[in-house]
């Protein structure tokens, strides 16, 4: 199981991050990211220590969104309507996740924001569908977007908890 060792103030803190190193399924697995946090503070020699110091979390794509994402850009360059009824499934995901993760009142605000995206996606798709074209940088914007949309949902779960939290 991968770990790593983080040395502050002469302390070793091993922290279990194989949660993290593989594709995130659901609002659960989100949830399990957002405790590693909790956890590398508890190790700590004086966990107050934690409120000054900055936590880096990489997240990526739920699982299995990678994958429907380069279906949708694949149906979408053989000018094949069916890339939007794959753009509807991933948000269903994403809102099942948000919606395990958050409370009520935050859910609001983290799905519209990945319904606004998810309907730019749409829009890229359909421009793909125009041109017969997919090129490299629109093929990584489309497929970059899991891992924009998972890490927003991580930054409001974050919120949520009121940690010192910056998404970049």
């Amino acid at each position: 199981m991968p770990w790593c060792e983080d040395h502050l103030e002469g302390a070793v803190a091993k922290l279990d991050l194989f949660e993290v190193t593989h594709g995130l399924g659901d609002g659960e697995r989100l949830a399990r990211v957002f405790a590693l946090g909790e956890t590398f503070r508890q190790r700590l020699p004086n966990p107050t220590i934690a409120d000054e110091l900055f936590h880096i979390v990489v997240v990526s794509a739920l699982g299995g969104i990678t994958n429907l994402l380069i279906k949708a850009s694949e149906l979408a360059l053989n000018n094949d309507e069916g890339y939007q009824e794959v753009v509807d499934q991933i948000e269903l995901r994403h809102f099942s996740a948000i919606e395990e993760l958050l409370h009520h009142d935050n859910q609001i605000v983290c799905k519209a924001e990945v319904a606004k995206r998810l309907n730019k996606l749409k829009e890229v798709l359909n421009g793909v569908a125009l041109l017969n074209d997919l090129s490299d940088k629109t093929s990584a914007r489309i497929v970059g977007l899991g891992e924009i949309l998972s890490s927003f949902i991580i930054y409001h779960a974050m919120l949520q908890e009121n940690t010192k939290v910056k998404l970049v």
